[in-house]
């Protein structure tokens, strides 16, 4: 299992992503909408990371990798997160997402998905996308 959590930090320090549990207090806010600066979900597989980021920004890979070590990889996904899928893109692409992630087609499947999009969308206004990725397996 690996656990992908998004936060959208106007500040942060490699210190503060790289704890064992993230500085919550720190890093993550509640907005002014009430939603949370962090949208959190897994995937199966360490390989269903990277076919998640080409799914979601629409085949763009163009991110840096800021951390890899021990199970824990940060990635800076500002660059990339203008191209997110749209919802109606979402929509019509599901099936194959499904397809490619090997997945099941359930209501959490397609939920942890509109999450994600409405959590890029949200917070497109922000300099800062990043991506914590814990594959479970190496904690």
């Amino acid at each position: 299992m690996v656990e992908i959590s998004l936060l959208s930090p106007e500040r942060y320090t490699l210190d503060e992503l790289i704890t064992d549990e993230l500085s919550l207090e720190k890093i993550v806010t509640v907005e002014t909408d009430g939603y949370l600066s962090v949208e959190c979900f897994c995937v199966q597989e360490q390989k269903n990371v990277t076919i998640f980021f080409s799914f979601v920004f629409n085949g763009k890979s163009e991110f840096s990798q800021l951390y890899d070590r021990n199970g824990l990889t940060i990635y800076d996904l500002s660059g990339v997160k203008s191209e997110v899928i749209s919802f109606d893109e979402l929509e019509n692409q599901y099936i194959d997402w499904l397809s490619r992630s090997g997945h099941e087609n359930t209501m959490d499947e397609y939920g942890m998905l509109l999450g994600v999009v409405g959590f890029i969308e949200r917070n497109r206004h922000r300099e800062n996308l990043l991506a914590v990725v814990r594959d479970m397996s190496k904690a």
